[in-house]
């Protein structure tokens, strides 16, 4: 007897895509601005000075100066007007005094203002020493260093992740396949074109109705 059926076996077909995890970072440098202030230094100098006052001896010495010649010039002008108004106060009393005949006022007072009288005023040598007085040298020296001012800026990094992943396609389902290779079967059998019938088979198909 013929094979009359073929059976296929087809299997299922499974593609497995795998994506790997992926992790990017990207970042950039860090930076700084740098400020830089200079320093300085400062010196200041001054030299010794030497003060010598030399007024009182030299007034002493009958040197004085403008400002003290001045001073003594109005104190002698004060005296002398007190010492003119008191003469003439005298020569008026004199003048009044005429009855007594032997007194003379006027050739008195010519006299006394013919006589003149010398100052001797030592000045070689002064009386009263000089003031002698110093300030010593000074040194003021300020330093200031310098100064650095850094700003500095931090660049975060970038951090882009891409997870794993696995993914499954199905292509193709599983199946069977079956085909018939036999011949064809005629029902009824006669109607086969190569029939011929058989006179002591025995009918495949009995009906009845």
């Amino acid at each position: 007897m013929d094979q009359l059926l073929q059976i296929h076996t087809v299997p299922i077909q499974i593609e497995i895509v795998v994506t790997h995890a992926k992790v990017n970072i990207s970042s950039q440098a860090a930076s700084f601005n740098l400020n830089r202030q200079r320093g300085n230094l400062s010196i200041q100098h001054s030299y010794p000075k030497l003060h010598i006052d030399s007024s009182a001896a030299r007034s002493s010495m009958n040197l004085k100066s403008p400002v003290e010649l001045t001073r003594d010039f109005a104190q002698r002008g004060v005296q002398a007007a007190q010492d003119a108004t008191e003469q003439a106060m005298q020569m008026r009393r004199a003048f009044l005094a005429t009855q007594n005949k032997n007194s003379n006022p006027v050739r008195d007072f010519a006299r006394l203002r013919i006589q003149h009288t010398a100052e001797l005023t030592p000045a070689a040598i002064p009386s009263v020493p000089s003031q002698i007085s110093w300030e010593p040298q000074q040194l003021r020296m300020q330093y200031q260093k310098d100064q650095l001012d850094f700003e500095w800026r931090m660049n975060r990094p970038e951090i882009e992740c891409t997870p794993a992943s696995i993914e499954f396609h199905i292509k193709q389902y599983p199946k069977i396949e079956i085909e018939y290779v036999g011949k064809p079967i005629y029902v009824p059998p006669s109607a086969a074109p190569d029939y011929e019938e058989d006179a002591q088979a025995e009918p495949r198909f009995q009906a009845t109705a």
